[in-house]
């Protein structure tokens, strides 16, 4: 990091911290977006999980090319910090060493749809202490046209640096980990997590079926902390989200399902025009048994299943009561 921006603790100064793991495809183009903001100070703070790409390399060169006094990109290896690699660890390592008063958290699949969104994203920051964007999804393809129709709307996007000192993500969540942290931040804090800014993050989604079921693991391996978690804090806010999650299971333990609901969502005359029903088939049979084996075996290591069968039943009763009451 350059000198003068170091020394610059100001309230101007902006922080984009990011999160990466073998992101090699994704992060020069992330670096780029954010140094063509034309907000200043700013800063790029990049938290690596151990990537084995040429992902840190990549960066490293991008920091020779871009630094000034004005725009700095500061590479964080997250494994000097500890051992214990998470999503929720590596967000607080990058709150930790940011420096502007002002955080904003982006995706490496991320990007700014206009130059000035920071700008004013951090006019919005001095008004409110958190604020969430707008996202739009890029539909590179068919696969992506698909998967959009699902995605959420909005991205918890930008803090105010007083908010992140006083809660923190849970380092050991993967998966949830935002979702726990604003949980928090509402009922602990008391503050407005409705705040939407008038800025546009452009997101990807996977892009083929190996892409999407890699990203399915990773779920399934990391949602039994975050189911157990929602226990023994009874966030009751968050069990109630879990209803959609849990559901997924249901089609390994009524195999039938497997094949009546891809046919039926194949018959719907609202369908996608592009969804095969081979990809139907192909979701509901290999993606979601090889995610509900990776489910039940990281389920089985943290020696939660039991309560995550009762959390199922529970989840299906608080949905029953919603749609009845």
């Amino acid at each position: 990091m350059s000198a003068g921006l170091d020394a610059r603790m100001t309230s101007d100064l902006v922080s984009v911290v990011t999160v990466t793991l073998n992101q090699i495809q994704r992060i020069e183009k992330l670096t780029r977006n954010v140094h063509e903001q034309t907000h200043r100070p700013l800063e790029l703070v990049v938290v690596d999980g151990g990537s084995m790409d040429g992902t840190r390399e990549t960066v490293r060169k991008l920091a020779n090319e871009l630094n000034t006094r004005s725009f700095s990109i500061e590479l964080i290896n997250e494994s000097d910090f500890g051992e214990q690699p998470s999503s929720g660890n590596a967000r607080n390592i990058g709150c930790r060493l940011a420096k502007g008063r002002k955080v904003v958290f982006m995706d490496p699949d991320m990007s700014f749809v206009s130059t000035d969104a920071l700008s004013t994203l951090s006019r919005k920051l001095d008004h409110v202490v958190f604020t969430r964007v707008r996202t739009r999804i890029v539909l590179d393809t068919e696969l992506e046209k698909f998967l959009a129709l699902a995605h959420p709307r909005y991205h918890n996007c930008a803090y105010r640096r007083e908010i992140l000192e006083k809660v923190h993500f849970d380092p050991s969540l993967g998966f949830g980990e935002d979702q726990d942290f604003m949980y928090r931040v509402k009922r602990d804090l008391g503050v407005d997590t409705d705040e939407i800014c008038d800025v546009t993050l452009a997101r990807h989604l996977p892009h083929t079926e190996t892409d999407f079921l890699l990203q399915s693991n990773w779920y399934a391996r990391t949602m039994p902390n975050f189911i157990q978690t929602v226990v023994k804090r009874n966030e009751r806010e968050l069990l109630g989200g879990l209803c959609d999650w849990l559901r997924y299971w249901s089609f390994c333990f009524v195999p039938v399902l497997t094949v009546m609901v891809p046919l039926l969502s194949y018959a719907r005359e609202d369908r996608p025009p592009h969804a095969s029903l081979r990809f139907f088939l192909w979701n509901s049979t290999v993606r979601r048994y090889l995610s509900f084996y990776h489910f039940l075996k990281a389920s089985a290591r943290a020696g939660t299943l039991c309560l995550d069968f009762h959390l199922l039943i529970a989840c299906i009763s608080t949905r029953v009561r919603s749609r009845l009451f």
